[in-house]
C-alpha cells in the first residue's frame, strides 16, 4: 500500500493485492485506488475504485488477433466503484456498483460481454440512472466484411430519475445481421409498469422494425396492438 498527497490537499491511496504472490498482475489479483478529499486541478475526488482480473487464458496473447490460437483467448475483469465521486465547480458526478467485461477470441470471431449486478450513476446536473442484473453481449468477426455475421443481445433492468420508474429489457431472440448493416432478425421486449410490454422485431429489410404494445402483458385480457413500423435510424 502506498499513500500520496494530492496536488492541493487530501490523499490518494493505492493498494495492490497479489493473491498468489507471483510478482505479476494476473488472475485473482486486484488493485484499489482510494481518494480522501483529494483536491487538484479544480477537482475534488472521494471514494474508491477497484480493478480485478478474474480470467486470462489461452490464445495467441493478443485479443482480436487473426489465425487459430491453441485455445480461445479469454479475458475477464471487473471494475468496482465504492461511493466514488468527483466534484468540479458546482457539479458532482458519482458512481457506485460493479461493471465487468469479458472477451473470448477464437482467432476468427470475438464475443465481448459487459455485465454486472448493479451500477448507479448520479449527476447533480442530469439526475440518477441505474442498471441492475445487466448483460450486453456482441459476437462478430475479428475482420468484418460485408458478409460476415454478427449478433447481439441485451438483458437488464434500467431506472432513471427522469422517467420515474424502471423497465426491464430483454432479447428473447438475439439481433443478427451481416457486416456493418442493421440487424435483419431478432426481437427485443421492454416490460414496464403493470407488466405492459413493447415488443420490437427486426424486419428482414434491415431498415425497419415492427412494434407491438400489450398494456397488460401476455396473460392479460387486453389484446396487443400493432403500431406503425419504426426505423433503426429513429431508435
Amino acid at each position: 500500500m502506498s499513500v500520496s498527497n494530492c496536488a492541493t490537499s487530501g490523499t490518494m491511496t493505492l493498494t495492490l493485492n497479489d493473491a498468489n504472490n507471483s510478482q505479476t498482475f494476473d488472475v485473482g489479483d486486484s488493485y484499489t485506488i482510494a481518494f480522501s478529499n483529494c483536491v487538484g486541478n479544480g477537482y475534488t475526488d472521494n471514494g474508491s475504485m477497484t480493478f480485478s482480473i478474474s480470467s486470462l487464458s489461452g490464445g495467441t496473447g493478443v485479443a482480436g488477433s487473426t489465425g487459430t490460437p491453441q485455445a480461445p483467448f479469454v479475458t475477464a475483469f471487473t471494475l468496482t466503484f465504492n461511493n466514488y465521486s468527483s466534484t468540479y465547480l458546482s457539479s458532482t458526478e458519482s458512481i457506485n456498483g460493479d461493471i465487468s467485461f469479458s472477451t473470448s477470441d477464437d482467432g476468427t470471431n470475438t464475443t465481448a460481454t459487459m455485465y454486472g449486478t448493479s451500477l448507479t450513476v448520479s449527476s447533480t446536473a442530469v439526475g440518477t440512472s441505474s442498471m441492475t442484473n445487466y448483460s450486453i453481449s456482441y459476437t462478430g468477426a475479428n475482420t468484418p466484411t460485408t458478409s460476415t455475421p454478427y449478433s447481439f443481445s441485451v438483458q437488464m433492468t434500467v431506472a432513471d430519475s427522469t422517467m420515474g420508474g424502471s423497465v426491464t429489457i430483454s432479447t428473447p431472440t438475439a439481433f443478427t445481421g451481416v457486416g456493418i448493416s442493421n440487424p435483419t432478425a431478432g426481437q427485443m421486449v421492454i416490460t414496464g409498469a403493470n407488466n405492459s410490454t413493447l415488443t420490437l422485431t427486426a424486419n428482414s429489410d434491415g431498415l425497419t422494425l415492427t412494434m407491438v404494445v400489450d398494456e397488460d402483458g401476455a396473460a392479460g385480457p387486453i389484446a396487443p396492438v400493432a403500431l406503425p413500423d419504426t426505423t433503426w435510424t429513429a431508435i
